[in-house]
């Protein structure tokens, strides 16, 4: 085993560790999608979230379970012609996205 100070976390877990909601532009970022995908995808009902007003924003804690759920179908989704960065794959597995 390396020694190392740095600790390596899943995508989830680092979301989990985040306080206070999330907008629709930090989740995109984190994620690497658009943003317009974060929007349409939770207008549908495909991303847990909530309105406050006419914002809408996004739990830390329910984004981390939905990611773990979603972890284990996005590997077995198919992978694009060219290859981007594994996280990429992931995520737009768990987006529904090639």
């Amino acid at each position: 085993m390396i020694n190392t100070p740095y600790q390596f976390k899943s995508l989830a877990s680092r979301v989990r560790g985040m306080h206070g909601a999330l907008d629709a532009d930090e989740l995109a970022k984190l994620l690497g999608v658009a943003k317009v995908t974060i929007l349409r995808r939770a207008k549908r009902g495909e991303i847990p979230s909530f309105r406050i007003g006419t914002m809408v924003r996004f739990d830390p804690q329910a984004i981390s379970r939905w990611l773990f759920e979603q972890g284990v179908q996005s590997l077995s989704s198919p992978k694009r012609a060219r290859n981007p960065p594994r996280t990429i794959q992931m995520v737009a597995g768990v987006l529904g996205r090639p």
